[in-house]
């Protein structure tokens, strides 16, 4: 279920939160865990501020709770 998308230029930003029962806290797991969701949704890593995996994994997975899927795709007319 898309939980939000906003416009942005010609396209919609949509995401969708999600949350995990066991946050990875080591590093490894999270750069597993963070490379299986930009295999399924690029855009998580290139929309954000943390442009490298390794980056987005410890900024974003490593011991955290919620997940953010994020893509762009074109606006409806």
């Amino acid at each position: 279920m898309i939980r939000r998308c906003a416009p942005r230029g010609r396209r919609r930003s949509c995401w969708i939160p999600r949350t995990v029962a066991a946050p990875p806290t080591r590093t490894a797991v999270a750069l597993a865990s963070a490379a299986e969701q930009v295999a399924f949704c690029p855009d998580s890593v290139r929309q954000g501020p943390e442009e490298a995996l390794a980056a987005y994994a410890a900024a974003w997975v490593l011991g955290r709770r919620a997940r953010s899927f994020r893509w762009d795709r074109p606006r409806s007319t």
